[in-house]
């Protein structure tokens, strides 16, 4: 239940008080959770190719927006 309150981004606080659990030990336990969390990514190589952009409009209306008075 906690971590479904957490996912929801609900502060410590409100959990605390709807769970009747100090914050002290709430904080511990996702700290203690953190800890356990992998902290690299995997991301799966993709085919590389090329990547066009169009930023004439976006370049264009940054121009405008810098020179408005």
């Amino acid at each position: 239940m906690i971590d479904k309150l957490l996912l929801e981004k609900i502060s410590l606080a409100a959990i605390a008080q709807l769970t009747n659990l100090s914050e002290q030990w709430l904080q511990d336990d996702v700290k203690a959770q953190y800890a356990e969390t992998p902290q690299q990514a995997f991301v799966s190589s993709t085919k590389k190719g090329k990547i066009i952009i169009q930023c004439d409009e976006a370049w264009s209306f940054l121009g405008n927006k810098k020179n408005k008075q």
